[in-house]
């Protein structure tokens, strides 16, 4: 049979812990069972652990060679005592290739997970040691007592594997395991799987051996290769160095363990690991790293952990930490600058100090002339590009020994050498990006930006005199540069390098993640991450993520905008919680509707606040057609600005305006939609991720009947008057006050987010009555069929002369456009008046008649 091997941890895989196994089904059972194997055909029905147990278990290859060749189902890992492996199993958690409990989320988060073979259950593994044990509940104490049913207690089942038994192996990673690039890392026991085992089972088991198995940081099987890398002692010391000593036990290991093989285990390598070690919170003693040390090297049936697994973790923490430095070097500007009390004191006393900060961090420049010149501007003074230069007087050191070539390639090559890290270009959009520290924002100027840091290389160049043999030569070419040309040029050719190029796809792609000015939030847990360049995150909420963060105000307005009712002030939040996602599934807009001062503004312009940079203005031309027909067809300028939006509000649209009912189908389903530009000579595909909200005071005219259009309208009435409701305090100032609860609100939007990915939206009462009212109105024929119209199954009457009475009726309303032909009408009436000949040909339709036109009009 075709069996492609599973794609899994190095650690896994070097173990000698493999059986296969196929599924039996006996007639007494209801669903088949996964029986083991050996690899060499045998059952593994005996007692497990023993030394012959031990001995036909087999190596992954073999197991591979075993399902490809004879026939079996799949792949199995045993897990043995001391082995140092531990396995979880949880069932029935997994729908649509989604895990469904975010509990089960969080707690595998940090190591390889893969799918089950039915996929609707996980594999997690761990390093260490613990008893196997099971925490199932009986049918009996499910609900409906079904199995399979949620349980009565609220918990999840979970099965640890870690002294016998066997888990089915797919390598079918879950999202998160590629997301985070784990599919080579076996993490040990964390201490919230310790802690659940506990929970269960009454223990903790025995402690993690981290130590019997070197942990495959990233996947990289080059880091695992056995070979030396001939190391001074001066250059271990500067790797070193470089990283943290306060580090997961794990990582720790790991270093010390590549210091031991590339100096084969020497007292002077001993000594620096000692050294190393204790400057990290952790440190045990010497006594603690000499144990270690000692136990380094022995056959344990695993590869070498080398110096190539230091060099790439010693790049991922350097990297981690310029950009945790970074960010706060702008944080530290706006600081600086916020405390300075007059321009005297900005000039004197804080420009010295942001421009020490954009020596470290030239990248931030524009950042620093953004809020220089605020600050400026709050003094009552205005601060151009080349005053802020003058101010900050930055005198770069002089540039290592050149390496570029003294050609347009050579330049691009300094340019990227010095900015690269920070910047990134999309070709499908042309779009220069420039990474912030926490998000990467657009270029400003299209290439402008870009073009900057190309002139800012090229000024840079005298530097590099010393390093070049022919002065005349490099000075020629100095100035050669210092043309537009050379600048374009640089630009246009760091287009196509692939250390900056990324397709657009790529960008914002994980909708779990929303960017925030203090790093990423995971919107499945709520929890708050670092923020990382890898992420592609290009967008950013309006304010910081401090889960702990209260709004006492906004609450409170919602309570006062719902008259306290708590169905609708819930229901409220849960939609925007549900905007939050980014996944439009619920196929809904929303129309906020009331006359005059009921609080639609203040609550809308609050959350477009939060949503910052996730929302989007749209003119109500992109929804309504007025009473001239609105645009159709052509660009759609408007569409591409909508693009990686999770919030769109739209203007308020003028009354009598019909709604562009094909436009809020494509507009709020899940399909992509294509759109151009004004001058683009070629369309995009878009996929929606925004939830559209129309406040408005004049509800749109809806002319279609079928449910496609309206399951998607989702009523708000907001009904209260706040100008002349006595129960209600009046407060002019509470837009301002709402905007220092802004951490609070996104707080509470994704509080309100994760109850709508537990349970969904659940429309309260009010909001399905007020849908239904709507729907009534929208009956454009109901009025005419009541008072123009008799309706009888034994009736029928002349397709035109129905025409005639709608059209008078209609004219006299302004409401001709909307069924403006006789075909127009006859679709309308086919459901309920059947279509049929009467005598001589000429067309009826059946069970309905025509009033007396006297008695009508």
């Amino acid at each position: 049979m075709t069996f492609s091997p599973p794609d899994i941890p190095q650690v896994l895989r070097q173990r000698k812990q493999w059986l296969v196994w196929r599924l039996v089904k006996k007639p007494d059972e209801p669903k088949p069972r996964k029986v083991p194997f050996y690899a060499n055909g045998a059952p593994r029905n005996g007692e497990q652990g023993t030394a012959e147990d031990l001995a036909q278990l087999t190596t992954f290859d073999a197991a591979v060679h075993a399902v490809r060749e004879r026939g079996y189902t799949g792949l199995g890992f045993a897990p043995i005592a001391n082995g140092g492996i531990v396995a979880l199993d949880f069932d029935g958690c997994v729908s649509g290739g989604q895990i469904t409990d975010a509990r089960i989320e969080a707690l595998i988060s940090d190591t390889y997970a893969e799918f089950s073979p039915s996929g609707t259950g996980l594999r997690a593994f761990y390093l260490g040691a613990m008893a196997s044990r099971k925490d199932n509940a009986h049918k009996s104490k499910r609900v409906g007592g079904q199995a399979g049913a949620a349980r009565l207690d609220g918990l999840f089942d979970i099965e640890f594997f870690g002294h016998n038994g066997f888990v089915t192996v797919t390598g079918k990673a879950t999202p998160d395991t590629q997301l985070w690039g784990l599919q080579d890392t076996v993490a040990p026991l964390s201490q919230g799987v310790q802690q659940l085992y506990a929970q269960r089972f009454g223990d903790t088991g025995p402690l993690p051996a981290v130590g019997a198995v070197a942990l495959a940081g990233e996947a990289n099987l080059a880091a695992l290769g056995p070979e030396k890398l001939g190391w001074t002692m001066d250059q271990a010391r500067e790797y070193l160095f470089d990283c943290k000593a306060s580090v997961s036990r794990a990582e720790w290991l790991n270093a010390l363990m590549a210091l031991h093989h590339e100096f084969d285990g020497s007292e002077d390598a001993l000594d620096l690991a000692d050294e190393w070690s204790a400057t990290g919170d952790s440190y045990a003693g010497r006594k603690d790293v000499e144990g270690r040390w000692d136990s380094f090297g022995r056959d344990r049936g695993g590869a070498p952990i080398t110096g190539r697994w230091l060099l790439s973790w010693r790049r991922d923490q350097m990297a981690a930490s310029n950009d945790e430095r970074m960010r706060g070097a702008l944080a530290e500007m706006q600081r600086l600058l916020k405390e300075a009390p007059d321009m005297l004191t900005l000039q004197t006393r804080v420009m010295p100090d942001v421009s020490r900060l954009l020596l470290e961090f030239p990248i931030l420049e524009i950042e620093a002339y953004s809020l220089v010149a605020g600050r400026a501007k709050e003094f009552g003074l205005a601060i151009n590009k080349t005053e802020f230069k003058k101010l900050i007087k930055v005198e770069r050191p002089p540039a290592a020994a050149a390496v570029a070539p003294l050609t347009e390639f050579g330049n691009t090559e300094r340019m990227l050498a010095r900015y690269g890290d920070s910047l990134m270009f999309c070709p499908d959009t042309a779009t220069w990006y420039v990474w912030t520290g926490v998000y990467w924002r657009t270029a400003m100027g299209g290439n402008t930006e870009v073009a900057h840091y190309a002139k800012e290389t090229i000024k840079d160049l005298p530097s590099e005199a010393a390093s070049h043999a022919d002065p005349g030569e490099f000075f020629a070419f100095c100035s050669l540069s210092q043309r537009a040309a050379m600048v374009a040029a640089m630009v246009k050719l760091a287009e196509s390098d692939p250390r900056v190029c990324v397709p657009s796809s790529e960008l914002d792609k994980h909708r779990h993640l929303l960017g925030v000015k203090n790093g990423v939030v995971d919107l499945r847990t709520g929890v708050l991450m670092p923020a990382s360049p890898e992420l592609r995150i290009t967008l950013s909420a309006g304010c910081e993520y401090n889960p702990g963060a209260k709004c006492p105000l906004f609450e409170q307005t919602l309570r006062d905008v719902f008259f306290d009712d708590l169905e609708m002030v819930e229901y409220v939040a849960r939609t925007f919680g549900y905007a939050l996602q980014g996944q439009p599934r619920e196929d809904m807009m929303f129309i906020a509707f009331g006359n005059g001062a009921n609080g639609k503004s203040t609550i809308f312009n609050a959350v477009r606040k939060v949503f910052g940079g996730y929302a989007r203005s749209a003119d109500a031309a992109s929804f309504i057609s007025d009473a001239m027909g609105g645009n159709a067809g052509g660009p759609r300028e408007d569409l591409l600005r909508l693009r990686g939006a999770r919030f769109v509000y739209v203007n308020e649209p003028d009354e009598g305006g019909e709604l562009r009912e094909g436009a809020v189908k494509a507009m709020t389903g899940g399909d992509a939609i294509t759109a151009r530009g004004i001058q683009a000579k070629h369309s995009i595909e878009i996929e929606p991720t925004w939830t559209v909200y129309m406040p408005t005071n004049h509800k749109p005219i809806i002319k279609g009947t079928d449910n496609g259009i309206w399951r998607r309208m989702g009523l708000l009435p907001f009904e209260r008057d706040f100008r002349n409701d006595p129960h209600i305090v009046k407060d002019d100032q509470r837009r301002e006050k709402l905007e220092a609860e802004l951490p609070g609100i996104l707080a509470l939007i994704v509080r309100a987010g994760m109850r709508y990915r537990q349970s969904g939206l659940n429309p309260p009462a009010k909001v399905l009555a007020a849908s239904a009212d709507y729907r009534k109105d929208m009956d454009l024929l109901g009025e005419w069929i009541e008072e123009c119209c008799e309706i009888d199954e034994n009736l029928h009457t002349k397709v035109s002369d129905l025409w005639e009475s709608w059209e008078t009726y209609a004219r006299r309303r302004g409401l001709v456009r909307f069924i403006s032909s006789s075909k127009a009408l006859g679709r309308r009436l086919d459901s309920r008046f059947p279509s049929d000949k009467g005598s001589k040909g000429v067309r009826i339709r059946r069970g309905i008649g025509l009033r007396d036109i006297a008695d009508v009009f």
